[in-house]
């Protein structure tokens, strides 16, 4: 964005009362990367305290040794560190210089301190033809590991119900009990879609999955009606404007 300014302190507290008021259990805290933001110990605590699920999704670069055994002692139900690779030149590639050698260190300091972890891998042209290699690396520091592929080429120009035809191509991703296939199209029917995208998985199983947001979502007809006619909503949504780009995507 070349307009940007970070939320307050206070404006993020009030975002997390909003949502455990409104019975949210669960809330992911992502980004970009929300361990550089100069609030984000406070509004992770604040935001603990608050709801009964709160993840963490990182880059895992992070380099204080005294801020990455916070991280893991702040309480958070999972953290997820993304990783594409199991050595420097893959992992670099897509992650950056040297982001590896920080990688690895921040997963040792979790397992150290018996943090709940995973690991993230997204299945890249850099790094198909050694994900089994990655799967058993990262295995020494957790057992729990996910890896996806979006399946942007795979679905590209045809009915996003041919799920046979989706599995046949990745037959040999789905033999794997680690990787989850994900798909996106755009586009919905669900008159109140979150981000409108038609975002189906086969899971580790080898099960097709409907729509994850129609799934997992909590935005519900009802539950969109009662969103409608809470004014906080409206405030919540004119502060957003001022550091979110009103593109005709988001309207």
């Amino acid at each position: 964005m070349k307009d940007f300014s970070e939320m307050t302190l206070e404006k993020g507290k009030e975002l997390i009362d909003f949502i455990s008021e409104f019975g949210e259990t669960k809330l992911l805290i992502t980004g970009g990367e929300p361990t550089t933001n100069e609030k984000f110990f406070e509004l992770s605590k604040y935001a603990i305290k608050k709801i009964s699920f709160v993840s963490l999704c990182t880059n895992g670069t992070l380099t204080d040794e005294k801020e990455i055994r916070k991280i893991a002692n702040l309480g958070f139900s999972n953290i997820t560190i993304s990783a594409d690779g199991h050595e420097e030149k893959t992992n670099d590639l897509t992650r950056g210089n040297g982001s590896f050698v920080r990688l690895v260190n921040f997963a040792r300091i979790l397992k150290e301190e018996n943090a709940n972890f995973s690991i993230h891998t997204v299945i890249s042209k850099y790094n198909n033809d050694n994900i089994e290699e990655i799967i058993n690396y990262w295995k020494e520091y957790t057992p729990n590991i996910e890896v996806s592929n979006q399946l942007k080429k795979t679905i590209k120009n045809q009915p996003i119900d041919k799920e046979s035809n989706i599995k046949k191509t990745n037959a040999k991703l789905i033999t794997n009990k680690h990787i989850t296939l994900v798909g996106t199209e755009k586009g919905c029917d669900y008159d109140v879609c979150p981000i409108n995208k038609y975002l189906f998985e086969i899971n580790p199983k080898g099960e097709f999955v409907d729509c994850f947001w129609k799934n997992t979502c909590a935005i519900t007809p009802t539950s969109f009606e009662k969103l409608k006619h809470i004014k906080k909503i409206e405030d919540l949504r004119k502060e957003l404007k001022k550091f979110v780009r009103d593109t005709d995507e988001n309207k």
